[in-house]
């Protein structure tokens, strides 16, 4: 190891960190992915990793390794791939010859640093600061990338917004909205205000992004223990790209975000998963609560949550949110009782009409009917039908169904806790 005064990065350490609030709190930062090309890495030399606590710079960067604030990591080759996790699940990816410091964060931002050379990409559901050369890029949920590109007297900042929205900030200068589909240039010459250029992403943008993100993907998936040999390496790095390319096409298209997650948990992929899972309106918070998934547990990779994800989405395709068919009665009722995992689980999606609604629960009724016809039905069954009777305000009907969900499950169990209070709540009229 070689101390602080060997190295120019550590002298920009300490004079970063000397402007900095001491009350604010550390980052939770976590190293979550190696990679040169498309091969996974448990540790490389080829990055610089200067701690600021011990005032040391280690010649050597581990997987699972934890970052402090003030921490600065600097890389020695392009073909590089750094993928930083924060406390709440944000994911900071680094390509190129990236140079990142660990910032504090504010109250309620989830990851902070100042990106000061390279290329990084970000995946966030919650807020985010990156700070370039005295501009900051704040976010509540989105996936954008930052590009730094440095000419003979200035240095140029690429940020292009594939979902949700960025602002950007200088002290001084007004706030810069840029939202998704759109490219914003940042050009500073020298001591000069920065000037601002909008621009829409273009096709040939969007095919870039697609391959970097599918690099990403097929590395994470190797680094599980996903076994891709060449003919299938090629085949799944153009499978994950032409889904990516679709899902930045049109962010807000449930069904592309959902068959981009299946397949991520299929090559187990977890955290990107779960983002796409939540992103799509498959699942909130709540719902995977309800069924018992564990938000960090999965995306740490544990494979009976992975296995609740993917059921979630083969059934959200029974709905009309995800470009399926509206009801259940284009599909087997019989698949769809055996699949069930929740009855709590299974809700109308967002933001559509009274109408909608009702066909969506009068199509499960029906299907739930017919399992019961067959003998199939079980105890969540009854209570999918209650939930629904009561959707369409028919009390009587409500009861009945959750008294005999009440029934079945006394007899041979199958529903959780929060199931039982439901179907007791239903079963004495109100819900």
């Amino acid at each position: 190891m070689k101390g602080p005064a060997t190295r120019p990065t550590a002298v920009l350490a300490v004079l970063l960190l000397a402007s900095w609030p001491a009350a604010r709190a550390a980052a939770e930062v976590e190293v979550s992915g190696l990679g040169r090309d498309v091969e996974p890495l448990a540790t490389t030399d080829l990055v610089r990793h200067f701690r600021f606590e011990e005032g040391v710079e280690v010649e050597q960067l581990e997987l699972g390794q934890g970052l402090a604030v003030g921490d600065l990591l600097t890389s020695l080759d392009d073909d590089l791939f750094l993928e930083l996790a924060c406390a709440d699940g944000s994911l900071l990816r680094f390509t190129e010859r990236f140079l990142v410091q660990i910032n504090p964060v504010a109250e309620g931002v989830d990851c902070a640093v100042d990106f000061l050379d390279g290329k990084v990409d970000v995946l966030t559901d919650g807020e985010t600061e990156v700070c370039s050369a005295g501009v900051c890029l704040g976010t509540g949920g989105t996936r954008f990338a930052v590009r730094l590109d440095r000419g003979s007297d200035r240095a140029d900042r690429r940020v292009l917004v594939f979902e949700g929205g960025v602002t950007a900030t200088e002290p001084g200068s007004q706030p810069a909205e840029v939202a998704a589909g759109q490219e914003l240039i940042i050009r500073r010459r020298q001591a000069a205000a920065p000037e601002f250029e909008r621009r829409r992403i273009d096709e040939e943008q969007i095919e870039r992004w697609a391959g970097l993100y599918a690099r990403f993907d097929v590395i994470k998936a190797r680094a599980a223990g996903v076994e891709l040999p060449p003919e299938r390496l090629a085949a799944a790095r153009e499978q994950f790209k032409t889904l990516h390319a679709a899902v930045l096409r049109q962010p807000d298209a449930a069904e592309a975000r959902t068959r981009l997650a299946e397949v991520q948990l299929a090559y187990r992929v977890d955290r990107e998963a779960l983002y796409n899972v939540k992103r799509s309106g498959v699942a909130s918070s709540e719902t995977l609560r309800q069924i018992e998934v564990d938000e960090d547990r999965a995306r740490r990779g544990d494979g009976a949550d992975r296995e609740k994800l993917l059921q979630l989405i083969r059934d959200s395709r029974l709905s009309p949110a995800t470009g399926g068919e509206s009801g259940l009665t284009a599909f087997d009722a019989r698949r769809f009782t055996a699949q069930l995992q929740s009855a709590l689980a299974v809700n109308p999606p967002d933001g559509i009409s009274r109408r909608e609604a009702a066909s969506f629960w009068g199509d499960r009724i029906v299907a739930l009917k017919e399992a019961r016809e067959r003998g199939e039905i079980t105890a969540r069954g009854y209570l999918v039908m209650a939930r629904g009777y009561d959707a369409l305000g028919d009390a009587d009907s409500s009861r009945s169904m959750a008294r005999r969900a009440l029934a079945m499950a006394a007899d041979g169990g199958g529903l959780s806790d929060d199931e039982l209070a439901a179907a007791r709540r239903l079963a004495s009229g109100g819900y």
